[in-house]
This record gives C-alpha cells, sequence and structure tokens, in this order.
C-alpha cells in the first residue's frame, strides 16, 4: 500500500479501527488530511444530541397507540373488495374458456416409403464412389455436359 492511496472505504475502516496499520498513513500527507477530515466530521456529528423531548416521546407514543386500536375498517373493505376480484376473474375465465379441440392426426408431408424402396436407395448411395456433396461441385467444371478432365 505504499505507493497508492487509500479509498475512501479503507479510510471509513481505518476511522472505526477496522483496517490495521500498514504505514502508510505515516508517509501520505494527503491521505492523513483525509483521515482528518473524517475524524472531524465524526466528532461533529457525535457532538450534537438529538433535541428529543419527553412531552414530545409521550406524544408519539399516544399517536402509536390511537392507531394500534382504531378499527381496521378500510382493511377489511380493501381485503373483501379483491377477494371479490379474483373471484370474478376466475369466474369469467371459466366461463370464457373453451379448450381447444384434439390436434387432428399427423399427417406426414413426404410419402411414405416402404422398406424395398428404402434399400435400394441406400445401396445406391453406398455402390456410388462419389459423395453426393461432390455432386454441385462436379457441374462447375462440366462443359457443355461433358466431365473435363
Amino acid at each position: 500500500m505504499a505507493n497508492k492511496h487509500y479509498t475512501d472505504e479503507e479510510l471509513i475502516e481505518r476511522l472505526y479501527g477496522l483496517d490495521r496499520n500498514c504505514g502508510h498513513l505515516d508517509i501520505c500527507q494527503d491521505c492523513r488530511s483525509r483521515l482528518a477530515t473524517m475524524e472531524q466530521r465524526r466528532s461533529l456529528v457525535a457532538s450534537h444530541e438529538p433535541n428529543v423531548t419527553p412531552a414530545f416521546l409521550a406524544e408519539q407514543r399516544h399517536a402509536v397507540w390511537a392507531r394500534i386500536e382504531k378499527p381496521a375498517s378500510s382493511q377489511v373493505f380493501v381485503r373483501a373488495a379483491s377477494a371479490f376480484a379474483a373471484m370474478a376473474v376466475l369466474v369469467v375465465g371459466f366461463l370464457v374458456y373453451h379448450p381447444a379441440s384434439p390436434p387432428p392426426a399427423q399427417t406426414s408431408a413426404t410419402p411414405a416409403v416402404t422398406d424395398e424402396q428404402l434399400y435400394a436407395e441406400i445401396s445406391t448411395i453406398v455402390d456410388t464412389p462419389e459423395p453426393l456433396a461432390a455432386t454441385p461441385i462436379r457441374g462447375l467444371f462440366e462443359e457443355h455436359g461433358e466431365v473435363t478432365q
């Protein structure tokens, strides 16, 4: 830490005694002055006591008790209204919902191939010395229908 300055977070840790002393503050005037500023602000804030009188606290306590004891009629109405709205949505959903007709049996877009046709096609592919992917490339070298060699 000798070659870089403390961040604000590190200075706050140092202010509250959470950081170990690595000696940087002994050699860095900038970080020392920033820490001193933070210490002054902390002592200034800690020196001000809140101006709260016992009468203020008693008034606040009475207001809290009055609110606790007050009947919650508005809350009952809101809960009942939300429950009614949820039930209405469910009823409308059941009335509007029409299950979709079952999907039609899947028909194949391609005609069914028999086993004999499949085996015949496979045997022609196996017997061909040239792969099927090379057929379009062969067309690049043909001149007027003849293959150049």
